[in-house]
């Protein structure tokens, strides 16, 4: 084997080690889907919270609930 198709092949190799570690790198970052679903649920949970407090504050001032 010659010496700069040696140094090719390890250049190429080291290429995609890197490109392989930012890989790993990315996804170990990244939030999972399961993550994101509680999140998503959380959020509503909270829009519903503040909802049902419209709605009660409304009751506490009129007497009455008026539909959202």
């Amino acid at each position: 084997m010659n010496y700069e198709l040696l140094t090719h092949k390890m250049t190429t190799h080291r290429q995609d080690l890197q490109r392989e570690a930012e890989q790993q790198r990315l996804l170990a970052h990244h939030p999972t889907r399961r993550t994101s679903t509680v999140r998503r649920a959380i959020a509503q949970c909270g829009v519903l919270m503040i909802r049902i407090g419209m709605k009660l504050k409304q009751v506490e001032m009129h007497g009455k609930p008026q539909t959202i």
